[in-house]
């Protein structure tokens, strides 16, 4: 009787077996019916087959790009210390990149000149170029020269208002968050939300610094007893910048407040110290240049507002590596804004050896 049962269960257990075994089968059919999934191992192989190629598409973009890239960047103002920050980063993109770089520019602001440099250097065999655009009417004719020659163009540091350029892409500032960054910390900080102030460009039609001052009027209008008495040209030449700002505070003799919007403000820094108006009119500038950095050292302004040149140089290089090796479109690049002041300003004068 118990032998009986003993085989009993061993063919009961059979048959569950291959009950679940079957069921196992109907399901899968199923899942496979309803996904659309074949486990036929063909087309695993297919798959596979068609991952891999488009893995392989990808390097397809960078065919015919053995070859070094040949780049050039276009500046202003190469005079400048501040523009030596431009080389700076190209430099480090370029070497990280095993790039031909060529630095060059205009020694001053001079719109045909640069121009007239840019048209050349379309004519130099460079494969992209990247270059600092004050006018874009200037420069459109000679960056649709380019594009027909498949040379890739970049702008950098300053370029018209985001989403409005000619260029592949920008690397620099936002040029209105940059002015309302200086005008919000100036007007609490330094004029303690009360008083007149001059704007002081150095051009005062040039669209990136009507963008910055901009800015500066719209951190104004949260200081009701803050007043803009004028805006007044300062120029680009320092000697004469600093005698147009003389004349806009002696005809505005109750001004405690002077901004500038480039590093022709540095003149703002020379009146306040010459004339021993420090601690009595507050000062404002753009780019922490040695000069203006000397001032702001002395207390004759308080603060400066940078645009991270550097990084400007090197995202301009860099983005054109990405595109001409990579086939990475170039993107419109906000650097960000600096703001410095006596608090901060150890780094910036360790820098450029001010003692």
């Amino acid at each position: 009787m118990k032998r009986s049962i003993k085989i009993m269960s061993c063919i009961f257990i059979v048959i569950v077996g291959v009950f679940i075994l079957s069921s196992c089968k109907v399901a899968e059919e199923i899942i496979n019916q309803d996904s659309g999934v074949k486990s036929d191992s063909a087309e695993v192989s297919k798959v596979e087959d068609e991952s891999e190629s488009i893995v392989a598409g990808s390097d397809d973009i960078t065919q015919g790009m053995d070859k070094k890239l040949k780049l050039a960047m276009v500046a202003h103002n190469t005079s400048s210390p501040f523009s030596a920050f431009f080389k700076a980063g190209g430099d480090d993109a370029a070497a990280a990149h095993n790039i031909d770089f060529t630095y060059m520019g205009t020694p001053d602001i001079n719109i045909p000149e640069q121009v007239s440099l840019f048209e050349n250097t379309i004519q130099g065999g460079f494969d992209g170029i990247a270059v600092t655009i004050f006018d874009q009417k200037a420069f459109e004719k000679a960056i649709e020269d380019a594009n027909s020659k498949s040379i890739a163009v970049i702008s950098f540091n300053i370029d018209g208002d985001w989403g409005s350029r000619a260029t592949l892409g920008y690397a620099g500032a936002d040029e209105f968050k940059l002015g309302y960054a200086m005008g919000k910390w100036f007007f609490e900080n330094a004029m303690k939300g009360q008083g007149k102030y001059i704007l002081c460009p150095a051009i005062a039609d040039l669209g990136v610094l009507v963008y910055r001052m901009d800015g500066v009027k719209e951190a104004a209008k949260e200081y009701p007893d803050i007043e803009l008495v004028t805006t007044v040209e300062i120029g680009t030449d320092l000697s004469k910048a600093y005698a147009n700002v003389e004349n806009a505070v002696t005809a505005n003799p109750d001004v405690n407040g002077l901004i500038g919007t480039d590093n022709f403000s540095e003149s703002i820094g020379q009146y306040i110290s010459k004339t021993g108006n420090t601690g009595k009119i507050m000062g404002a500038c753009v780019d922490p240049t040695p000069g203006i950095l000397k001032y702001l050292k002395e207390g004759a302004i308080q603060i400066v507002v940078g645009q991270n040149p550097y990084l400007q140089g090197y995202y301009a290089i860099d983005q054109l590596w990405l595109y001409l090796a990579k086939g990475y479109h170039p993107l419109e690049i906000d650097t960000g804004v600096e703001v410095v002041t006596q608090e901060n300003m150890g780094p910036y004068l360790e820098y450029f050896g001010i003692k």
